[in-house]
């Protein structure tokens, strides 16, 4: 499993959005504040403005909860299908076993319809074992997805009064946002703030 998928499946939900408007009423204005280039540039940002926009794409990218909610899914994918391909094998063995029996003229018809009987049950129950832990990693996947985007959209409340900023707008490639000057970027502001969170809060629930 890729890890660009669950990143895809969070930046669809952002262009159908199109926007994450949040509304405050935060009162001062703040004249700027600096945050780090990808070169580690130092950039003095205006936050006086009352619009600016994240990059979804580069958050995800960027973001370690995000990140290491992308590594627990690909392991419970992985423990999923060890345990469905560990059954299918099991199930083989035992049609190829009955095949041989057949061939070699090993069993009375009765017995014979008796095992085709148990072998289609136990088909039909690897079909239901491989349906649920499919609707089960899908689950685990929204329910991933909207803590990722929940945490983000509560960081932005959190720091509009230092910003004051009215409305924040999640854009990606393709989506509803075509152009956005970027004096309007505070991608990587949101990003070394939302890491800085994430590790303090992960740091405290494993003392």
């Amino acid at each position: 499993m890729k890890k660009s998928w669950l990143i895809l499946n969070i930046v669809t939900i952002a262009a159908v959005a199109a926007l994450y408007v949040l509304y405050f009423t935060g009162t001062g204005k703040t004249t700027g504040a600096k945050k780090s280039s990808a070169e580690g540039e130092v950039i003095t940002q205006d936050f006086t403005k009352a619009i600016y926009y994240i990059n979804f794409d580069t958050v995800l990218a960027y973001y370690d909860m995000h990140l290491d909610m992308v590594d627990q899914l690909e392991n419970m994918a992985k423990t999923s299908e060890a345990e469905l391909t560990s059954k299918e094998r099991i199930f083989q063995k035992e049609v190829n076993d009955y095949q041989v029996k057949m061939q070699k003229g090993l069993l009375l018809r009765s017995e014979a319809q008796e095992v085709e009987q148990q072998l289609a049950t136990v088909q039909q129950q690897l079909l239901k074992l491989q349906e649920n832990l499919r609707l089960d990693l899908a689950e685990q996947q929204v329910v991933a997805n909207r803590k990722v985007l929940d945490s983000i959209m509560q960081y932005l409340a959190e720091i509009q009064p230092q910003y004051n900023y009215m409305i924040v707008l999640g854009t990606s490639f393709g989506g509803g946002v075509l152009y956005a000057n970027k004096d309007l970027d505070i991608t990587q502001v949101v990003i070394k703030g939302l890491n800085e969170k994430y590790k303090e809060e992960r740091d405290n629930k494993e003392k």
